[in-house]
């Protein structure tokens, strides 16, 4: 399975990201071999909407969520498998945190 992902070269700019899934906004892209999701948020919180997105992510891909500051988003991300970790982040010079979910193996 893919999600669909942002157009290549599109800022981010907060509140007017694409629904890349139904309720919820999404900046996802794809960089090294894995979806990076730095921006998810619901137009309805609390209906499931984002949950539901979650549960569609692919396994055949890493998936990483950079510096996530909601812990409701945070322990939806642990339930599903997601682990939290650190990466460098050329562009800002810094460790930042991530929660990934790396690729299942395949069968």
């Amino acid at each position: 399975m893919t999600i669909p992902l942002t157009k290549r070269g599109a800022p981010l700019t907060l509140g007017k990201e694409d629904l890349l899934a139904p309720g919820v906004r999404v900046y996802a892209i794809k960089h090294d071999g894995a979806i990076y999701i730095p921006f998810i948020a619901a137009d309805t919180p609390g209906n499931g909407d984002v949950s539901r997105f979650l549960d569609s992510l692919p396994t055949d891909v890493t998936i990483r969520v950079p510096c996530v500051i909601n812990r409701i988003l945070a322990a939806a991300l642990k339930r599903r498998g997601f682990v939290e970790t650190q990466e460098y982040a050329e562009e800002v010079g810094e460790w930042v945190e991530i929660y990934e979910r790396l690729k299942a193996a395949p069968r």
